[in-house]
């Protein structure tokens, strides 16, 4: 028989605390990367591309 969403969820708390972690911590702090990723993609600042973003023709697939 499958295990229910609530007992996954409970373990997956206990094994958090157990192991030290701050949850809600570690909550925030992706969400505060995920959104600054968001926004630098957006300004074309994601990693490894230059300043001003991709073009159409700077892609692989579009050759």
């Amino acid at each position: 028989m499958a295990r229910s969403w609530n007992d996954v969820k409970a373990d997956k708390a206990d094994r958090d605390s157990s192991a030290g972690r701050d949850m809600p911590q570690a909550r925030e702090d992706a969400r505060h990367r995920t959104h600054a990723y968001i926004l630098d993609h957006r300004r074309g600042l994601t990693p490894g591309t230059p300043k001003g973003g991709l073009r159409r023709g700077d892609r692989p697939s579009a050759r």
